[in-house]
């Protein structure tokens, strides 16, 4: 849900770029924006169409699960 929310606060403000006049600063950014866009996109489809897939906080749980235990004391 939350990589759903990233992505469309990010396709706004690709769009507010897109009205901006053309600078060499810009597209900087629009490509910067769409290197986080696409691959947002790719893995909410892949987690809607194949079973097993990981969702996104699955994956943090297992990259940050060993702070829990240190939390825990």
């Amino acid at each position: 849900m939350f990589c759903l929310i990233f992505c469309s606060l990010a396709v706004v403000d690709w769009f507010l770029l897109r009205k901006e006049q053309p600078t060499k600063e810009k597209k900087r950014k629009v490509y910067r924006i769409l290197w986080f866009i696409v691959p947002m996109i790719a893995w909410n489809a892949g987690a809607s169409h194949i079973y097993g897939w990981p969702n996104p906080f699955d994956v943090i749980e297992l990259m940050l699960g060993w702070s829990n235990s240190l939390l825990e004391g």
